[in-house]
């Protein structure tokens, strides 16, 4: 739905066709218009419905919205560019962080990154370390969990805002203390 700039495609290169040739590398992809979720089956027979972030678009925070009304998240990522670095762990982290808080499992699929189950309520399982080799079948459970930020947790930084106006304002009105100017200090 969101492609990468500069790793997917090149900002304006549709305008200035000549940036193709300037940079190689990163694709030619044009942005989905529409949400896709897959249907699948459990081995109980029971089904259930799941979306596909794509790489970072896991990390986002209104694309997760829109994605998390499946059943679960499956989220495929390539994060062989950031090399051994932190930054793959981070990549993950963040993406376990919308997982929570919008209350769905995400099953977390790094081809040289890390790879790991999140559950609802923010516990991860079965993680793998970047450039790990695993080839696992492991249970995901398919749950959803009723969160405070789909109740209206985004308005915190909204408040958070409105007290820090509040409280400045406030302040600002305080008169300072009167000081007596006839004390010369001696008793």
């Amino acid at each position: 739905m969101i492609p990468l700039p500069f790793g997917e495609y090149i900002p304006f290169s549709d305008v200035f066709p000549f940036l193709r040739d300037l940079i190689e590398g990163p694709g030619n992809f044009r942005a989905g218009t529409v949400p896709v979720f897959f249907q699948g089956t459990t081995h109980e027979g029971k089904s259930y419905t799941f979306s596909s972030p794509i790489c970072y678009e896991a990390i986002l925070e209104e694309q997760v919205q829109v994605l998390s009304a499946a059943d679960l998240m499956v989220n495929i990522t390539n994060d062989a560019w950031f090399g051994d670095t932190a930054s793959t762990h981070q990549h993950a982290m963040l993406a376990a962080g919308q997982a929570m808080q919008v209350g769905v499992p995400l099953l977390r699929i790094g081809y040289t990154g890390v790879s790991f189950v999140v559950e609802p309520h923010g516990a991860i399982r079965f993680e793998t370390k970047a450039f790990e080799e695993s080839a696992k079948v492991e249970e995901v459970r398919l749950a959803s969990v009723q969160t405070m930020y789909q109740r209206g947790g985004w308005l915190f930084s909204w408040l958070c805002v409105a007290g820090v106006i509040g409280a400045t304002w406030y302040t600002r009105k305080l008169e300072p203390p009167a000081t007596d100017e006839s004390d010369d200090g001696s008793s």
